[in-house]
């Protein structure tokens, strides 16, 4: 790089910044590290000599050492695991895909619409300006409030906002410069505003770092500020020497060190960075001349400049600035990559990339787009030079909100934008429709309830634990594991019978994630049942009130409430609320057994569970078979009515002449779901199984096991409809009553199936729609409906349609997860829906508060979710299926 090509003042910060490179470099010999040989939590040991000592950086990536060195051992008692590289994988056939920021539709969320925002520094053009030039953006737990620290006017002053939903933000009338939000009416660059939690001393609960001009007027020297309320500053604590204008600070936790990431201009790179580290802010200044070590510089695959005009003006890429900020169990780094001019104009090119760093220094960068990049449209309002905000990132509920600056074309203002991420969301390991699976290596835990971030609306995910050796753990397997069909960034994982990992705990496992047709962002162990990481939540949020996760899902609800109350927020669909036209899970884990071919009923405004099938490893009938009956008025809290039911085994449940029935191979009733009358000893059609019981024209009728129809008004004298009806001997079917008529199909019958099937190989199943205006005519609707043949499935009647829901694919010996409707009987329209249950047979479902429900089922292994779905024309509607 050629000085002639600089500007004067550039050319003076220029010798400034060489100066002090020198003076850094004279000051190496004798510094030794603060600390030796530590290991941090995440089991990655330090060298000796910290920070380490680079002797020229390089245009090549900077290697990582603990990514080649891992420990044999993982702890992740801190934070949620992120996959931006492979330190936790030891084997995938996942995909890793990274994903970039969104900017949101408000932005600009700050606009320079001041009159003490259109200045400029001395010899500076006059732009509008208003943007986190560094400065940050908190949400502050004491005040409930985001907090904005800005550049009012073009590097003249620091200006101060807030805002209750991080969206729409208000410019405080202060008492510094009265009628003003001024903080700090004096020029500057850059600057670093940070939220210290973790300080004792109320007075220096905020900490600032500036760099203010020299009064020589050759390049700038950095300032120390604390201030109690993030308003008052008073006078520096401390004053330094020269110092590149860019610099910025954070604060490392995982070392409980403060670091200096010090701008320099170092030949051949240009703009890189200098690293110092510190325990305290106003001593580390004092020693940067003999802490400071060389660290980072934009490499050979940062991005070029697209345009011809900025190519010839200068070399590039180079590193313009670093931001810092400690999120759950690493450290995200902001890369605001320069690469000349932007176009034809005079303004920067700069872009933001995101790099991450385990162990505090050394960079893991895989991707090289954008993270938050220009928009070169005319008139856009980050149209160049975005550059990030010191603090990183607020944790927005199931979003990361970044803010960053841009600035438009010469002239025009420069403002400040609102880039949003998914929760964890800056790399997902990707499935397609044949299962995948990623293993990773030995962790070790002191919690018990696992977590993932996933979306996998459009299939599934199971995981299972393996020790160390990688041998399945008993009970901890991927056939008991409950399935994951949801898009969520807080999902609990469950097994069948060890609900949590508590008997792991402290001992080396694996987890191998099963993941169909989905993404997979993160995972994390914790002794939260909320799902509370202990991991670092940046720049805070709403519900947090220290500097890491405590309140698991509570901080979910604190941001939906403040998303509530803004008009301009995005309407979100979060764990455990239902959304009109979608299925939604209500209770991910009922505290009813995990299990299938439960009874259902509706009764006294109440739903109905009643019995089921629990597999047991002893494979021991009589012990799978669950006796208990259960009841709910909001599919939410259920009750516990009887643990010792007196009626036949799976008996059918039916709501008739104000009672509740079970019918099976005999009939029982009661008025209260608590003391049962035995009706009658012996039903004609004796104890078969998979048959249906459902209330039509004013009788009981049983059918959908055998071709035999009965029917009764008594629950005592019971008919026979027709001993020989036409669709033949069958069984699993799925019956209901609806339009007036009864409806059966699906099912299987007992031959040898031809073509072949690869499930129950002595069964045929069948896809053919039959109704009965009487029970004894029966006629074919539809020989061939166009969802797959199945056992096992359910139909229910709801919102003016017949519902068929689930089901067993014997064909490709697979559970079925669609939902089809019709009005007819013959006319099937399939209903999607992107939140949807796992795939299952023998669900119970209800017609209950205007809402179609499906409760428990098979999805091998058998499970205990509560999933609603409520349709707009379905209001008011009820009744029991």
């Amino acid at each position: 790089m050629r000085l002639s090509r600089i500007p004067p003042m550039r050319n003076r910060r220029r010798r400034h910044g060489l100066l002090l490179v020198a003076v850094l470099v004279l000051s190496l010999g004798g510094a030794r590290a603060a600390s030796a040989g530590e290991t941090l939590c995440n089991g990655i040991g330090l060298p000796d000599e910290w920070p380490p000592r680079i002797d020229k950086l390089s245009r090549e990536p900077m290697p990582v050492p603990y990514l080649q060195n891992r420990p044999e051992v993982i702890p992740i008692d801190v934070g949620r695991q992120l996959f931006v590289d492979d330190f936790l994988i030891e084997q995938t056939t996942l995909t890793r895909t990274f994903h970039a920021a969104r900017y949101h539709p408000a932005s600009p969320v700050v606009k320079p619409d001041r009159p003490w925002e259109n200045d400029s520094m001395k010899g500076k053009p006059a732009k509008a300006t208003a943007i986190v030039f560094g400065g940050g953006v908190w949400y502050d737990p004491a005040d409930r409030l985001f907090k904005m620290w800005y550049m009012g006017s073009n590097l003249k002053r620091t200006c101060y906002a807030t805002s209750r939903d991080g969206i729409r933000w208000e410019k405080p009338s202060l008492d510094i410069v009265p009628g003003t939000n001024i903080l700090l009416d004096q020029e500057r660059d850059s600057d670093t505003v940070w939220l210290d939690l973790n300080e004792r001393d109320p007075a220096r609960r905020y900490k600032m770092f500036t760099t203010v001009p020299r009064p020589e007027g050759d390049g700038f020297k950095p300032a120390i500020y604390h201030s109690a309320d993030g308003i008052h500053w008073g006078k520096p604590l401390i004053v330094g020497g020269g110092i590149g204008d860019r610099t910025t600070i954070f604060y490392n936790p995982f070392r409980q060190r403060w670091v200096y990431s010090i701008r320099s201009l170092i030949e051949p790179w240009g703009r890189s960075r200098r690293y110092a580290e510190c325990t305290d802010l106003v001593e580390g200044m004092r020693n940067l001349g003999r802490n400071a070590v060389l660290w980072l510089t934009a490499d050979r695959l940062d991005p070029q400049n697209p345009h011809p005009a900025g190519k010839k003006m200068e070399t590039g890429p180079q590193l313009y600035n670093l931001d810092v900020v400690p999120y759950e169990s690493l450290l995200v780094g902001l890369f605001s990559i320069w690469q000349g001019k932007s176009g034809d104009d005079a303004e920067k090119r700069n872009e933001i990339l995101v790099g991450y760093t385990r162990d505090g220094f050394h960079w893991h960068r895989p991707w090289r787009k954008p993270f938050a990049g220009v928009n070169e449209t005319q008139g856009a309002w980050n149209w160049a030079n975005v550059q990030s905000c010191a603090s990183g990132c607020v944790v927005m509920g199931d979003e990361l909100h970044f803010y960053v600056s841009g600035r438009g074309r010469t002239g025009e203002p420069a403002s400040t934008g609102l880039a949003v991420l998914r929760r964890d969301g800056f790399a997902s390991m990707d499935a397609g429709e044949q299962t995948g699976t990623l293993t990773t290596r030995p962790l070790t835990f002191k919690g018990k309830h696992l977590f993932v971030n996933a979306d996998v609306s459009g299939g599934e995910l199971r995981v299972e634990v393996l020790d160390r050796e990688g041998k399945p753990i008993v009970g901890l397997g991927r056939n008991r594991c409950m399935p994951v069909t949801t898009d969520a960034t807080l999902q609990p994982i469950q097994w069948m019978e060890l609900r949590d990992l508590a008997t792991v705990a402290g001992k080396p496992v694996r987890f191998r994630f099963h993941v169909t047709g989905g993404k997979l962002y993160s995972f994390w162990v914790t002794p939260d049942e909320s799902g509370a990481s202990n991991g670092y939540v940046a720049a805070g949020g709403p519900g947090f009130t220290s500097p890491t996760d405590t309140a698991g899902v509570a901080a979910y609800r604190a941001a939906a409430a403040i998303a509530a109350s803004s008009i301009a927020a995005t309407p979100t669909t979060r764990p455990g609320e239902s959304v009109d036209g979608q299925w939604g899970c209500v209770l991910p884990h009922g505290p009813f057994s995990a299990r299938d071919t439960a009874e259902d009923a509706v009764f006294a405004a109440r739903m109905w569970l009643s019995n089921g099938w629990t597999p047991k490893d002893s494979r021991d009938p009589a012990a799978e078979l669950t006796r208990d009956l259960w009841s709910s008025a909001d599919g939410v809290n259920w009750t516990l009515v009887s643990d010792a039911t007196p009626y036949d085994p799976y008996s059918e449940m039916v709501v008739f002449r104000d009672k509740l029935w079970a019918i099976k191979g005999s009939v029982w009733n009661s008025t209260d779901g608590v003391k049962w009358n035995k009706v009658l000893d012996h039903t004609p059609f004796g104890n078969r199984g998979y048959g249906e019981a459902v209330v039509f024209k004013e009788r009981i009728w049983q059918l959908g096991s055998g071709e035999d129809v009965w029917s009764t008004a008594d629950g005592v004298n019971w008919t026979c409809a027709t001993p020989k009806a036409p669709y033949g001997n069958r069984a699993a079917t799925a019956v209901a009553a609806f339009d007036g008529r009864l409806w059966l199909m699906g099912g299987r019958t007992e031959e040898a199936n031809n073509p072949p099937e690869k499930g129950y190989k002595q069964f045929t199943t069948h896809n053919d729609v039959w109704s009965s205006v009487d029970g004894a005519s029966w006629t074919r609707e539809v020989q061939h409906a166009p969802w797959a043949p199945r056992q096992w499935a359910i139909t229910v009647a709801y919102a003016g349609r017949l519902w068929l829901i689930g089901g067993h694919d014997n064909v490709n010996s697979r559970n079925l997860g669609d939902v089809w409707w019709t009005t007819d009987g013959r006319y099937w329209q399939r209903f999607e829906s992107r939140p949807r249950f796992a795939p299952r047979h023998e669900v119970t479902p209800y017609v209950f508060n205007g809402s179609l429900w499906v409760v428990a089922g098979n999805t091998w292994p058998v499970v205990n979710d509560v999933w609603r779905l409520t349709l707009p024309s379905s209001a008011g509607a009820g009744g029991a299926r």
